[in-house]
C-alpha cells in the first residue's frame, strides 16, 4: 500500500472528519527513503495541518514529479506560526500562533532533518492568519517511479 494512503487511513480512524478535510493529488513514487521515516514525515505534517487549522477547514496535499524532482506540498489554512532563531547557531524554533495548542515545533524540525538526510530540501512558508505551506523536494535520482 502507498505510504501516503497508509497515513490517511491511520489519521482517519480516530478523526472521522479528517478524510473529508483533506484534498489530495499525489503521484505514486517510491522514494529511496526509509519507509518508517517517510511515514513519520507525512504523519506529523498532516497531523499538524489538522491540529492547527480550523475544524472545518480543508487543506491540500500534492505530490508531483516535476523534471528530476518529486515535490510534496502540504498547505493548510490555519493560523500560521512563528519561525525564530533561539541561539547563536540560528537553529529554528517553531511555535504555533494558536495558544491553546502551542507546541515546541520539534516534530517539524525532525521532519526537516530527515528530509535533508535523504538529500531533499525542506521549506516552510507561513503567514499569520493565512496558514502554512510545507514543501519537501526530493531528487528523483533517489526514487523509482511506480
Amino acid at each position: 500500500m502507498n505510504i501516503f494512503l497508509e497515513v490517511l487511513q491511520k489519521i482517519s480512524k480516530p478523526l472521522s472528519t479528517a478524510k473529508k478535510r483533506i484534498m489530495y493529488d499525489v503521484d505514486a513514487v517510491n522514494l529511496k527513503i526509509n519507509k518508517d521515516y517517510y511515514f513519520y514525515i507525512l504523519d506529523e505534517l498532516i497531523d499538524n495541518a489538522l491540529k492547527f487549522s480550523k475544524s472545518y477547514a480543508k487543506f491540500l496535499i500534492s505530490g508531483k514529479k516535476i523534471d528530476d524532482e518529486y515535490i510534496i506540498v502540504i498547505r493548510d489554512f490555519g493560523n500560521g506560526f512563528i519561525i525564530k532563531a533561539t541561539n547563536p547557531t540560528h537553529k529554528k524554533k517553531l511555535q504555533s500562533k494558536k495558544k491553546r495548542k502551542k507546541g515546541q515545533g520539534l516534530a517539524i524540525l525532525i521532519c526537516e532533518k530527515i528530509v535533508k538526510t535523504f538529500k531533499g530540501k525542506f521549506e516552510i512558508k507561513t503567514n499569520k492568519n493565512e496558514g502554512t505551506v510545507v514543501s519537501m523536494i526530493f531528487p528523483l535520482t533517489n526514487a523509482e517511479i511506480d
